[in-house]
């Protein structure tokens, strides 16, 4: 099953419909699908990976913020 993953930087935000993304925080790297326990968590720069709806592997570059993860949705807060 696909989700939805919000990005909201300072000036704009994105959506993406995924199957799945890789996150990576304090305690590990993440992958994320639907149905994922919630779960908050800081998150350090990096390169938020995914894989979309459409079967196409994305790269969204952001430098550090945090991560709501609930069981149908991740909204991601940038720093920058």
């Amino acid at each position: 099953m696909n989700f939805i993953i919000k990005i909201i930087r300072p000036m704009e935000s994105h959506e993406y419909n995924v199957q799945w993304i890789e996150l990576q925080t304090p305690s590990g790297s993440m992958i994320i699908q639907y149905g994922h326990v919630p779960y908050i968590t800081l998150l350090p720069a990096q390169s938020i990976n995914m894989y979309t709806a459409a079967r196409v592997f994305e790269a969204v570059a952001m430098q550090g913020g945090l991560a709501k993860i609930e069981r149908d949705s991740v909204t991601i807060i940038c720093h920058e």
